[in-house]
This record gives C-alpha cells, structure tokens and sequence, in this order.
C-alpha cells in the first residue's frame, strides 16, 4: 500500500502551524536582547532608537523590551520606562524608573532633571526654600556675597595689570626678518611672553608682523652667508599695536617691541603684592560660603526625593 503524501504534507503543516502558536502565545518565541552599551546613558529617553522586532514583547495590551543589564541579566522593561521616562510624573513610578536605570546602566540618569516629576517637585520647593532662606536670612546674605564677589574680582584684575604695568612682562621673539632699518628690524614671526599669569597679554603674537626697536647685533643669530636672517631676541617689553592693512586691503596688525628699560618701584610693587594677597584671600572666603549656601539648596529640593 502506497504513503499519501498529500495527507501526509497536510498533518506536517499542522502539526507546524499548532507548534508556531504555542510558542508564540506561551513566549517560547527566542528573544533579541538589547546590550545595555546600545542603550546607556540615555536609557529612559530612546524614543528614536530602532527597536528589532524581537526585543518587543506584547502581554494584556502592555509592550515590554528586552534588555541585558549592567550585568548581562536578561530583562524585561515596561516600554514606557524605556523611552517616555521624561514625561513620568507620579513618585512611586519615578522611585520604580530610578532603581530599573541603577540595575540597567548604573548610578542616575543625565537627564534627571528634566523628568516632570523632578520638575515639579523643584517648583514646589522652591517657594519653601525661599521662605526659608528668608526666615534665615540666607537669600540676602547670598545677594550680599555675589556683590562682595564681583567687586573684589574687579579690584582683583585692576591691581594685576596695575602690577603688570609695573613690572612689564618679558617677550621673546622668534622669526625671518623681513627688513632691516637704522634702529630697527621688521620680523615676520612670533613674540611669545615669558609669564604663566592669567592675565591676557596683549603682546602675544604668533606669526604675525613685529617691529623690534633698536635690536642689538646679537638678535641675530644666521650665519653671515646665509640667505635670510632669522631673529632670536628675548628680555623685550611689548610697546604698542598698530592695526592696519596690507597692499592687498586685509587685516594686518603690526606689534611693537623694544628692550626693557624702566626703573623699578619697588616699595609700590610690594605694596600692590600686599593688596592682591589680601583680595585674593577674602575672595576665596566668599567663594567658599557661596559655595556652602548653594549646598544646603541642593540638599534642600533633594529632600522631596
């Protein structure tokens, strides 16, 4: 007696298409398990990644996404946690989000200020801060302290370029002279100061047009044949800045230098020493009790968390 085939074709088929509805409906269905390094930092805030069609599941008209953590553990995560974080607005929802993102990408997301609750909740305290502050009279002593501040780093920034003035700041140049005069050298190249204060210096150039001023034959330092002389001069005190323009109409300042040669006050230059140390010193105080007033308001609107 011959097989039928096509009954048995049609029982394989069956058996085939009962076998894919068990496993899809019971979950046995194998799952693509999104790395958290794909999905870390901004877990929480991925509404434009692609999900793969097998990392989504789908249970009571809820979508789950399928996650490694920060330890390769297989998870399941709500999908509004996954990608509508920022828009959560109920404290235990927020507490539940805070402890899924520590197991998935560990500590707390960038963006925690930005979820509604957090929002919320820092409108809220705000006005009891404010009260606060103001029964305390911390609000007017913060006032108090950034006007203090700002004046000090006035005065602070005005005794430097005073003491600058004083002690002018030694540049050394370096370049190809481009022409030589009577008393002077015109030198393509770079004038560089010999300091490390903050202070913006006005002399520096770099590969820009300078003029040295009565150099000394020791400037130059090419031997006597060569084609082009190039310059190394240092202990020069930068005079002035001419901004003009080339032959072709661009931008081309031109700095001018010469060789140090002032006399030293020395009793006022230890006196403005005298009153930086002191500025800086009281600066620093301020700085340090802003700084414990900007504490105690984060610890404040953290209270709510």
């Amino acid at each position: 007696m011959k097989p039928n085939y096509t009954s048995l074709i049609v029982k394989s088929m069956i058996l085939l298409g009962t076998l894919f509805l068990i496993t899809h409906f019971m979950g046995l269905v194998p799952r693509t398990y999104i790395s958290n390094s794909k999905i870390c930092p901004n877990f929480g805030n991925l509404s434009e990644l692609k999900l793969p069609a097998r990392s989504i599941l789908k249970s009571s008209g809820f979508e789950e996404i399928a996650v490694l953590n920060k330890n390769g553990q297989k998870r399941q995560v709500p999908k509004n946690f996954f990608d509508s974080a920022l828009f959560i607005k109920d404290r235990s929802e927020f507490k539940e989000f805070l402890v899924l993102y520590e197991d998935i990408c560990g500590g707390k997301p960038k963006f925690l200020g930005s979820i509604d609750f957090v929002h919320i909740q820092k409108l809220k305290n705000k006005k009891e801060f404010s009260k606060d502050l103001s029964s305390n009279n911390v609000f007017f002593k913060h006032k108090q302290l950034n006007t203090e501040k700002a004046i000090l780093e006035s005065k602070l920034f005005s005794d430097k370029k005073q003491l600058e003035k004083l002690t002018p700041i030694s540049y050394k140049i370096i370049g190809k002279v481009a022409e030589e005069g009577d008393k002077s050298l015109i030198i393509f190249g770079s004038a560089i100061p010999d300091t490390s204060s903050k202070i913006p210096s006005d002399g520096f150039v770099n590969n820009g047009v300078i003029v040295l001023k009565n150099p000394k034959k020791k400037d130059i330092v090419s031997p006597k044949n060569s084609e082009f002389k190039h310059v190394i001069a240092d202990d020069l005190t930068f005079l002035k800045r001419i901004d003009g323009r080339d032959s072709f109409g661009h931008y081309m300042p031109v700095y001018i230098f010469e060789r140090k040669n002032f006399s030293v006050n020395r009793e006022k230059i230890f006196s403005i020493q005298a009153s930086i140390s002191k500025t800086q010193k009281k600066l620093n105080q301020i700085e340090n009790e802003i700084s414990s007033i900007l504490q105690y308001e984060d610890k404040f609107l953290a209270s709510s968390f």
